[in-house]
């Protein structure tokens, strides 16, 4: 074609940035199990988290629009105290995991850390470790969100993470009481 003959682009199309390419290190995958009875979702992730530039925002962590559960110390319906989860290496490559949970991905929040993993100073209320190195089986966590905030914070997000290789988290539950939570596996 000549220049004269080049077809001219769709209008509002000539400036537009392209579409963001999705990093498959930053993969998250949601598994459903296949029992009939309540159905479960578990979080993989399959890679490390990097430091990325702007504008990156992992797809988890975001303040969920639905989420602004009070933490109190003694829980009314629909506030809560104690939160729970399950978390395990992916692999041996795994050299840290992470969990924060609070006011979401910038916010002041809980972190609860295993191995090399760290969060923004500026965002941590309260840091728990772990250990030295991330679980390798199952482990089941529990935090009493009150004793551990104090109340100062609603909860409305929970960011994960894995440094090194990737990690799993299972069985994310809030509950009024301890004993409104699902029994450790």
């Amino acid at each position: 074609m000549t220049p004269a003959t080049q077809a001219a682009p769709a209008p509002g199309t000539e400036h537009s940035p392209p579409a963001p390419q999705s990093d498959p290190r930053h993969q998250v995958i949601s598994q459903r199990d296949g029992t009939r009875g309540p159905r479960r979702t578990r979080i993989r992730l399959d890679g490390p988290v990097t430091e990325t530039p702007a504008p990156y925002v992992h797809p988890v962590g975001r303040v969920a629009p639905d989420w602004g559960f009070v933490i109190a110390e003694h829980p009314e319906p629909g506030q809560y105290r104690h939160f729970q989860f399950a978390w395990k290496a992916a692999g041996p490559e795994t050299t840290g995991m992470g969990l924060r949970i609070g006011r979401g991905r910038d916010g002041l929040a809980v972190t609860v850390l295993a191995g090399d993993s760290r969060w923004p100073e500026e965002t941590v209320l309260t840091r728990l470790c772990l250990g030295e190195r991330p679980p390798a089986e199952w482990s089941t966590v529990r935090l009493d969100l009150w004793e551990l905030t104090g109340g100062r914070l609603p909860l409305a997000g929970v960011t994960l993470r894995s440094d090194g290789g990737g990690a799993l988290f299972d069985r994310l539950a809030l509950g009024r009481t301890a004993a409104d939570l699902p029994r450790p596996t």
